[in-house]
């Protein structure tokens, strides 16, 4: 795995945890940040790269500061 795609991964499941923490579907999140909720699931695999200014409205929708959208929250599933 490369930079490009440790990133992309790491982008994603901290997505993918932020949303979860908030009981949210990806349709949940899909409206708030007004991203189609397929293009959210690529996002959240690692499949894609979004643009900085999708990156930015996730991070609005959630409510969180944008770096916080590029780190892996601590959770005991992550400390496996």
């Amino acid at each position: 795995m490369d930079i490009k795609d440790t990133i992309l991964a790491i982008t994603g499941k901290s997505i993918r945890q932020l949303r979860k923490a908030r009981g949210w579907t990806l349709e949940d999140l899909g409206d708030a940040a007004e991203v189609d909720p397929s293009k959210l699931s690529k996002i959240e695999r690692g499949l894609i790269n979004a643009e900085y200014t999708t990156i930015v409205k996730i991070a609005i929708a959630l409510g969180v500061q944008l770096n916080n959208v590029f780190v892996i929250p601590y959770s005991k599933e992550n400390a496996k």
